[in-house]
């Protein structure tokens, strides 16, 4: 529920900066300048939501050390899906505006 929470919410921000930029550009802009690309809110959402879910699935460590050795906690497997799926859903939000912005060019 958490998960659902916070991706809804990288969602709602990322198009509404996404929406502040181009209105922003278009009323600063004349009518005869050249337009220039603005940020690229979607690669970054990308890049961003990719490097977490990599860091979780390669580098999170889900042992712990213990008398017995090392064992898997529930805990940290559990933290580790979270952040691949919300890495994934980032990722994919990044993805549609991407692919939004190139559509409307």
């Amino acid at each position: 529920m958490i998960a659902f929470v916070v991706v809804a919410a990288v969602v709602a921000v990322a198009l509404f900066i996404n929406r502040y930029i181009s209105k922003r550009e278009e009323r600063n802009m004349p009518a005869d300048a050249p337009k220039e690309k603005p940020i690229n809110i979607g690669m970054l959402l990308l890049i961003g939501g990719m490097g977490l879910a990599g860091y979780a699935f390669l580098f999170f460590d889900v042992t712990i050390d213990t008398t017995m050795g090392r064992i898997v906690n529930l805990s940290l497997m559990d933290e580790r899906r979270n952040m691949i799926l919300i890495g994934a859903a980032v990722a994919i939000v990044g993805a549609i505006l991407m692919r939004r912005r190139h559509v409307a060019e």
